[in-house]
């Protein structure tokens, strides 16, 4: 009786061990693929910098546009209406704009630690463009309804457009420098300063 507990026990440490070194063989390869599948630091950089082109071609799209709107509210006064409809072109566009901005497609080569900075800084530009846009709904909203909450609501989307960018920025930056690349001309392929 004894024999047959000893060898149920003994089974039973074997299945154990055995399942504990196909989890660290799994692991292992896990790591390996990923290895494998992560670019060079240059091959990296490049795809920071195709994003962040992506990026600014987008942005670039919209600059005359910004442009309009601050000229439009340099002098801003709860009297004084502004043009309704390019605050209401302006509230359309940079939620298109932040959705472009989401769906950019980061490309695998990164690690993951920099992939998951990369998709972080994808957030704070996509939600500096929806804090953009909702400012702007919520400025053509007050002068339709007249509720003073929606000039207080328009001052903290705005502050959070801008604390969103500054910090998409400021992490673009610091992957740039971290890989590398801060300024590359793509045709020459030759750091600027």
């Amino acid at each position: 009786m004894s024999k047959q507990k000893s060898s149920s026990t003994w089974g039973t440490i074997f299945i154990v061990v055995l399942i504990f070194l196909v989890i660290l063989i799994v692991r292992g390869c896990n790591s390996v693929v990923q290895h494998f599948s992560e670019g060079s630091v240059e091959e990296q950089g490049q795809i920071v910098l195709k994003f962040e082109k992506q990026v600014n071609e987008i942005d670039k799209g919209l600059s005359e546009l910004g442009k309009e709107v601050a000229e439009e509210l340099k002098n801003f006064s709860i009297e004084a209406i502004p043009n309704l409809e390019l605050i209401e072109e302006a509230e359309r566009q940079y939620r298109v704009a932040a959705n472009q901005i989401k769906d950019i497609d980061i490309p695998r080569g990164l690690t993951t630690e920099r992939e998951s900075d990369l998709k972080g800084i994808q957030e704070d530009f996509e939600h500096s463009y929806t804090f953009k846009s909702n400012a702007m709904w919520r400025l053509s909203n007050f002068y339709s309804k007249g509720e003073l909450e929606d000039i207080e609501e328009m001052n903290t989307d705005t502050a959070l457009a801008q604390d969103n960018l500054l910090d998409a920025v400021t992490g673009m930056v610091t992957l740039k420098k971290e890989l590398g690349v801060l300024d590359v001309d793509a045709t020459t392929k030759k750091k600027t300063k």
